[in-house]
């Protein structure tokens, strides 16, 4: 074992364990074979494929905007630091966890939705949000 951290989110409320392990094991290399896809990220689109499909960029923040901006004036109009203030801060903080777990999934559904395509994927620009 290597790193055990201890994580909490939502203003406490949820609590998350991560564990590293360290281990020797080589990944060979294998040829490029089967069907490849190459795919690029943009702005305007999420992800524009080589044959011409696209994927929409989902609107996360503009679906749950009108209930944060309410829990979030309801917040506001709490005494700072009393009981009332930090349950309307933990709602905040769960709809923002709330969205961040929506972006997730998207992410991971489209990332297998690609994979079932081909067995290789090229990619053009950043990658980071998927491998």
């Amino acid at each position: 074992m290597k790193q055990v951290r201890v994580l909490s989110k939502v203003r406490e409320t949820q609590w998350y364990v991560v564990v590293t392990i360290e281990s020797d094991v080589s990944v060979p290399n294998a040829p490029v074979q089967g069907r490849a896809i190459g795919i690029d990220l943009g702005l305007d689109r999420f992800l524009t494929a080589a044959d011409g499909s696209f994927q929409e960029r989902p609107k996360f923040f503009k679906s749950v905007q009108p209930k944060l901006k309410l829990l979030q004036r309801r917040a506001a109009r709490k005494q700072k630091s009393s009981q009332n203030w930090e349950k309307a801060q933990i709602e905040v903080a769960r709809m923002h966890h709330r969205m961040a777990n929506r972006r997730e999934d998207f992410y991971l559904k489209t990332a297998h939705k690609l994979c079932d395509q081909a067995q290789t994927i090229f990619t053009v620009g950043r990658m980071s949000l998927f491998f």
